[in-house]
């Protein structure tokens, strides 16, 4: 499964009329078309990195870049859907948004318990021989379960 991937992908613009082809040296029609790339994760968040305009002469199949203002009267708008064009920006502002929250959440949720709310209180460790002091018993434990004296 690819989590992160490269993808291409081409939106017809429009169609020119009458203008004139590099090679073919006559006033032609032109289909234009628009190829762009984008770095896309899971395929649903995309960020556009690469776009060009292609223009194809309808009489001799040459097929050139042109820029995006090079003919003006070019007809039609092909957009870039949202989310290949911004998602991947859009899903790491949520996931940053997301982080924050939840470290923001638990800074005031231990900010506000105590030892009132019944949370256990850290007791200290003897660093005598690295082990922790024997816990003391309940006097309840001690009489029901009496610990020898030594000798």
């Amino acid at each position: 499964m690819a989590f992160i991937g490269w993808a291409t992908t081409s939106l017809t613009i429009g169609e020119l009329f009458d203008h004139p082809c590099r090679r073919c040296c006559r006033d032609s029609d032109f289909s234009v078309t628009m190829t762009y790339g984008y770095l896309h994760l899971y395929k649903a968040f995309g960020l556009t990195l690469r776009r060009q305009y292609l223009a194809e002469c309808k009489r001799c199949g040459k097929v050139m870049k042109i820029k995006k203002g090079e003919f003006p009267g070019l007809g039609g708008n092909a957009t870039i859907p949202f989310m290949q064009r911004w998602g991947l920006i859009v899903f790491i502002v949520l996931l940053v948004a997301t982080i924050a929250l939840i470290v923001e959440f638990t800074v005031k949720w231990s900010e506000r318990s105590g030892p009132e709310e019944g949370l256990l209180q850290p007791q200290p460790v003897s660093l005598r021989c690295g082990f922790a002091p024997a816990p003391a018993f309940p006097p309840r434990v001690r009489q029901a379960f009496p610990i020898p004296a030594k000798s």
